[in-house]
């Protein structure tokens, strides 16, 4: 008989839970949400599509939900199994991203992300300290959840616009893609101080 990990719970955007009052016991207390809980599926897709009935936006699905926070499990757990196998070094990409973009733009992103999908108030990395892999991690998995095409009826769960336009967050993402091998051509940017 074959065991599984627990699913990994999905961040959702502070953005999102504020405007559709998204909260315990719908998401858990850190603001993520467990694939495995249909009720609570259902009844996020009954809040998104409030706000939506007059609106261009498509409607979303319990399954849409569901499966937004499924891939973004099952996309931790490939990075996790590379990561194990010696084929990512996300402590490389770190170093790449921080000669182009600079320590300081690295904490901006790191600490932007904290902000939106943590609800950390506090600045992030703490002084001295910088951003661990799995920050890095939870920046190309969100970026490839955005980057979905089929996940655009429950985008605004995991929107990272507010990252896009506070931080450079893109061209974090780009620098770490190239250096892991995903990108043709890493993003320019002048190295923060």
């Amino acid at each position: 008989m074959t065991s599984f990990a627990p699913m990994r719970a999905t961040p959702l955007a502070r953005t999102a839970r504020h405007r559709h009052k998204l909260e315990p016991p719908l998401v858990a207390t850190d603001g993520s949400f467990d694939a495995r809980n249909a009720t609570a599926a259902r009844r996020i897709a009954a809040r998104l599509n409030a706000d939506r009935v007059a609106s261009a936006e498509p409607l979303a699905a319990a399954g849409d939900v569901t499966a937004l926070a499924a891939l973004d499990a099952v996309l931790h757990r490939i990075v996790e199994r590379e990561r194990d196998a010696g084929r990512v070094d996300l402590d490389r990409a770190i170093d790449r991203a921080r000669e182009a973009l600079g320590e300081g733009a690295i904490a901006q992103v790191a600490d932007a992300w904290e902000r939106e999908f943590r609800d950390r108030d506090t600045p992030y990395p703490p002084e001295g300290l910088a951003p661990t892999p799995d920050v890095v991690a939870e920046l190309l998995i969100l970026a490839a959840l955005n980057d979905n095409p089929d996940a655009k009826a429950v985008r605004e769960l995991v929107d990272d616009r507010p990252l896009r336009d506070g931080s450079l967050y893109a061209q974090l993402v780009e620098t770490a893609e190239h250096e892991l091998g995903g990108r043709e051509v890493p993003a320019t940017a002048p190295a923060a101080g």
